[in-house]
C-alpha cells in the first residue's frame, strides 16, 4: 500500500479472535475516558499474554476485544502512563486518574 506522496505503509490487519501483543487505547464503558492498555508476552515459550490497564492486570480477551482497532505507539503509551501516574497524585478528580469512572463533562474543571 502506498501512501499519498509515494512512501510504503505497512499495513497490519487485526484479527478480532488473535490477541497480538501491542499498546492501545481503551475505553472501559460509554463515556469514560480512553485509557493506556498493553497486551504483553508472559512466556515467548509458550506464547502466553497478559494485559494491562494502567498498569494493573487485566483480562487480554476483554482488552483485545475492546482495543484491538486502536493501536498506539509505545512513546504514547509510556507518555499516557506517566500522565495517569501524575493525575493520581496531583488531580485525582482527572478522568484518566479515574479510567472506571464516566466522564462528567459538567464536573471538569477549566483550563483557562
Amino acid at each position: 500500500m502506498e501512501h499519498q506522496n509515494g512512501e510504503n505503509v505497512e499495513t497490519h490487519q487485526l484479527v478480532v479472535d488473535r490477541p497480538r501483543p501491542g499498546f492501545f487505547l481503551i475505553r472501559l464503558g460509554k463515556n469514560f475516558p480512553l485509557v493506556p492498555c498493553e497486551i504483553g508476552l508472559y512466556s515467548a515459550k509458550f506464547s502466553a499474554l497478559t494485559a494491562t490497564i494502567c498498569g494493573d492486570p487485566a483480562s487480554v480477551v476483554m482488552v483485545w476485544n475492546s482495543a484491538c482497532g486502536r493501536p498506539i505507539e509505545k512513546h504514547h503509551y509510556c507518555a499516557l502512563i506517566a500522565q495517569y501516574e501524575w493525575d493520581l497524585q496531583h488531580d485525582p478528580d482527572s478522568p484518566l486518574a479515574n479510567p472506571r469512572r464516566p466522564v462528567d463533562l459538567n464536573r471538569l474543571t477549566v483550563a483557562f
